[in-house]
Order: structure tokens, then C-alpha cells, then sequence
């Protein structure tokens, strides 16, 4: 699929504070269902309450690592006021919130060359990491030790806000909708797959659109060991495709040493349970009757393997699931599976 060249939030949103409230709005919504995919706490605050900790969001990975947003609604080439106050909400950050680890400056826009070297220069100014050796040094010189061990500066802009959008369309398309209903696009095609998080104890590797992996979960919480995958398809074309089966395909088992322990836009229409021949590279899941997707609209629906857990002989997977219409199929890709 080409993704087509779409304007910038700066060019989709009213100028002034109140474009920089919705800006933040929206952030924090992209954020959330991110960071709910990965089961990472991600905390973020009211439009009147401001910034906590001298930032707009943040995430809690460990009690001692943290990463905190900034969000600026400027343009680029930024102003030398932009600079300025986008220098001035780091080091409040860094003054105020001691756990801080890595700082991430979200704008709507990419950065233009002088930007980047500016930014380069402020990561030069503030980014480091400490060995225990180091700390011992600082300990001994300044008589404590520093409040954090390291700081990394990163800056998201308007090509990482689309990485972000296409991966849950839910939110994009309210914003970008022509990246997922083009009158001159005329596919069909899978635009999200991920899993049910809500149902199932899995959850996806951050910044890893199609690796999962198993969790444990509260056991007064009721979710299924089954990995069930969540499918969501549009039709932007005028042809009807009718669904003839799904093929689960194993590229590859192997076993390593364990460590790693809203709105909806489209209800799912149900569940389909597929129990995986691990015997055969594929397993064949045939429909009684073809499902139905009609022209220029969306259909979603779940896949749970069933037993997956129980009946497979390692602990690490390669596979990817195959959609089979009437003339032509659509593959999900690798995914890959940890547990």
C-alpha cells in the first residue's frame, strides 16, 4: 500500500491555544491506545491541569524509569521564542521530575535542517549516561549521588504521528481519513492487526507492529491464555469479496530460555477459533459460507488459537495468517510469538 503525502496537524488545526489544546488532546489519544497495545502505564493529565512534572505525559516502565512528553503545537522552520521555551520546558522537566530518563519532544511538523541542528546541539548539551563507576565518582565528588543515571532527547514529528495513526486507525482516520478511504484508493485491504488485549493475555512488544507476547495477568481477571487477534479490514473499492478460508502458517519453532514473562470505529463481528495443527506448516480454516465484504465499507472480526499454548512443543513461533478470497489472498506478515 503507498501511503499518500498528507499535510500536517498544523495545517488540519486551528491556530492559537485552542489548537494547541486539541493538538494535545489528540496526542494523548494516539499515546494511549500505543501504549495499551504494549500494557505500559501511560499516564497524562486535563487540559486545565498543565503540565505535571514539567511535562504533558509520561511513561511509568520501572519505579526508576520513566519517560516524559512535551508537546509544542509550533511550526518548523521553529521561531528563536520556539526555541527558547521548548529549551525552557526541558529544564523543568529535568528540574521537576527526577526520575526522568528519556525526554521526547512532540511537534506536529519534522523538523527542517536548522532545526535538527538545533536539536542536535541541545542533545549534546544534555544527554548522558552514568556506569556505576561514574556514579561513584559523582558520589564521591559532590557528596550524593545524581538524580538519574542517564538522559536521552528524542523528537517526534509529523512522519512518526502517521507511523503512530496507521497503527490504530480508530483515531486516524478521524483526522487523516484519506489514508484509509481514498475515493481515487481503490483497495482492499487488512489496515490493523493486532490483538485483543481486553480479552486475552497478550500484549504486543513496543514498537514492534506484529511480535507478541504473553503476560501474567490478576487471576480474578478473567482472560484467555488463547492468543486471539484482532482483524480489521476496509473495502475502499466497489467490488464485494467474499472470505473463503484462513490459513495459519508456521515459518518457524524454536525454543529460547524464558525471561520475558475508547471508542471502537468497527465492532468485531465475533470470534473464529482456530486450533493449530502443529504437525503441518499450515493450518486450513475453511468458512461453511464465504463471508461477505461489501463494497466501500469496513468489517472486523477476531481470531483466537485455541490450545496454542497447551499443544505447542516450544516456546517461540513464526507464523503468519493468510486471508483467502475468491481471487486473491492477503498475508499478515511475520508474526512473532513469545511465551
Amino acid at each position: 500500500m503507498s501511503i499518500p503525502n498528507t499535510s500536517t496537524l498544523i495545517q488540519r488545526i486551528n491556530k492559537g491555544s485552542e489548537g494547541g489544546n486539541e493538538f494535545s488532546r489528540f496526542i494523548n489519544m494516539v499515546l494511549t491506545s500505543e501504549y495499551k497495545d504494549c500494557n505500559v502505564d501511560f499516564f497524562v493529565f486535563s487540559d486545565s491541569q498543565g503540565d505535571y512534572k514539567g511535562v504533558d505525559s509520561f511513561i511509568k516502565y520501572t519505579e526508576t524509569i520513566f519517560t516524559g512528553f512535551q508537546y509544542k503545537f509550533y511550526p518548523s522552520p521553529l521561531s528563536a521564542n520556539h526555541k527558547y521555551l521548548i529549551n525552557k520546558s526541558l529544564e523543568n522537566a529535568l528540574e521537576e521530575f527526577e526520575e526522568l530518563n528519556t525526554w521526547i519532544l512532540i511537534t506536529p511538523e519534522d523538523f527542517m535542517k536548522n532545526d535538527v541542528e538545533w536539536f542536535e546541539e541541545l542533545k549534546e548539551k544534555h544527554e548522558f549516561y552514568f556506569s556505576l563507576n561514574d556514579m561513584g565518582i559523582y558520589a564521591q565528588k559532590f557528596g550524593k549521588f545524581p538524580k538519574r543515571n542517564k538522559l536521552k532527547l528524542e523528537h517526534w514529528g509529523h512522519t512518526k504521528i502517521t507511523e503512530l495513526i496507521l497503527r490504530h486507525p480508530h483515531i486516524g482516520e478521524k483526522y487523516y481519513p484519506e489514508l484509509f478511504y481514498n475515493q481515487e484508493n481503490t483497495e482492499f485491504r487488512l489496515v490493523k492487526f493486532g490483538v485483543d488485549f481486553f480479552n486475552c493475555n497478550w500484549i504486543r512488544y513496543e514498537n514492534h507492529e506484529l511480535a507478541f507476547r504473553q503476560i501474567e495477568v490478576n487471576k480474578k481477571i478473567h482472560k484467555t491464555s488463547d492468543i486471539l487477534f484482532d482483524c480489521y479490514f476496509i473495502n475502499n473499492s466497489e467490488n464485494i469479496y467474499l472470505l473463503h478460508s484462513i490459513d495459519v502458517e508456521i515459518i518457524e519453532m524454536r525454543s529460547k530460555l524464558k525471561g520475558i514473562s475508547s471508542d471502537k470505529l468497527l465492532k468485531s463481528l465475533g470470534v473464529i477459533e482456530i486450533k493449530v495443527d502443529f504437525e503441518n506448516q499450515i493450518t486450513k480454516y475453511e468458512f461453511k459460507d464465504p463471508m461477505i465484504f461489501d463494497k466501500k465499507s469496513s468489517q472486523r472480526f477476531k481470531i483466537q488459537l485455541i490450545e496454542f499454548i497447551e499443544n505447542c512443543p516450544v516456546n517461540c513461533v513464526r507464523l503468519l495468517l493468510r486471508y483467502n478470497f475468491s481471487e486473491h489472498s492477503i498475508e499478515t506478515g511475520e508474526i512473532y510469538l513469545s511465551f
